[in-house]
């Protein structure tokens, strides 16, 4: 093998009496191919790759012989697309070079392809490597077409927040807006493991950026609908049938918060004088249906108010209050907070 330029000797042995001639591949002025002969040394000085012909002038070897001297194997196909971003609806023509005496063959995610030149639709990582031509090493080319835009999916959640225990269905959608799933494009799911749920809720910023860990944390899933219990959070892409491209889960995620804020507190706007007004006890509210409150708290106290007021205000009123948030039976949380009343007001009031 050789390159253009490199510069090599022909030897021919065997002939009787060194009585050789050799042909020589040239071009005429109009670029006809053409050998010249006129070269009877046995050894020849040439330049480049080519098919050199030789033979013996005397003997039994009369006939010219082709010798082959391929040039030096590329490291692999060229690949050319027609087009740099695709959107799920469009064209594109991938095309082949650098393998003439062999056969192209294609990689398409799962599916396969012979050709010098193949038509796809989408975005797409495409491989293609040339079989039987020995100036070809045989190595894969690969193309990547880029999606133009995020290509993802609708989600659609039955409900924002959630119990531990409480159940959540998930749905994603395909759509025929410019850069939704497609329809038959199938569709995958990551979310937080069951029993990872507590190490997301406190590392949420690093799993959510994807950061480290995250692939031990998160499992996945084929499905258009998926239904699992409690807080998470939820990722989905698209996947082109033939498996040439899947979208990135990052781009498309939903988040199902704890029902119950970390920050909910109860509280009060003590402390007070006996006979005060407007005296109350609060809890952080808790945006979500089928929520309530149920308070108790000294001198028989109840209240199924979020934010009650203690009214005919008596030292016997100060102490501890109690609200427990309740979620339709599912699950809840419990607070507290001290009221002070006296006769006179504090020294730090």
């Amino acid at each position: 093998m050789a390159s253009s330029n490199q510069i090599f000797q022909l030897v021919a042995e065997n002939c009787p009496n060194n009585a050789v001639q050799w042909g020589i591949p040239k071009q005429d002025a109009n670029g006809n191919p053409y050998y010249d002969y006129a070269n009877f040394f046995q050894t020849l000085i040439v330049r480049g790759p080519g098919t050199y012909q030789v033979r013996c002038t005397e003997g039994n070897y009369t006939s010219f012989q082709d010798i082959v001297v391929f040039p030096n194997p590329s490291d692999a196909l060229t690949i050319v697309a027609n087009k740099a971003k695709a959107l799920p609806s469009e064209y594109v023509v991938l095309s082949a070079y650098g393998c003439p005496n062999g056969t192209i063959t294609w990689e398409i995610g799962t599916q396969t392809a012979t050709g010098a030149q193949i038509t796809t639709q989408g975005p797409g990582n495409y491989k293609a490597r040339c079989i039987g031509d020995p100036t070809n090493n045989g190595n894969y080319a690969i193309a990547s077409v880029m999606p133009n835009g995020s290509i993802v999916p609708i989600i659609v959640a039955s409900i924002n927040t959630a119990c531990p225990n409480e159940a959540v269905t998930l749905t994603a959608y395909s759509s025929t807006a410019t850069n939704g799933c497609p329809a038959g494009w199938p569709l995958q799911w990551q979310y937080v493991r069951d029993d990872k749920i507590d190490y997301w809720l406190n590392n949420r910023n690093a799993i959510e950026n994807f950061g480290e860990n995250y692939q031990e944390v998160f499992e996945t899933v084929f499905s258009n609908q998926i239904v699992r219990n409690g807080p998470r959070v939820y990722y989905a892409r698209c996947v082109k049938p033939d498996g040439s491209w899947m979208g990135e889960f990052k781009d498309k995620s939903a988040i199902i918060e704890p029902i119950f804020p970390t920050y909910l507190r109860a509280s009060n706007n003590g402390p007070a004088l006996m006979g005060a007004t407007g005296i109350r006890v609060a809890v952080t509210e808790v945006p979500a249906g089928g929520i309530t409150y149920a308070w108790t708290g000294p001198n028989g106290f109840t209240s199924t108010l979020r934010n009650p007021e203690i009214t005919s205000l008596t030292e016997s009123k100060s102490g501890i209050y109690t609200v427990t948030v309740k979620r339709a039976n599912i699950c809840s949380v419990t607070a507290t907070t001290n009221l002070v009343v006296s006769g006179t007001l504090p020294e730090d009031f």
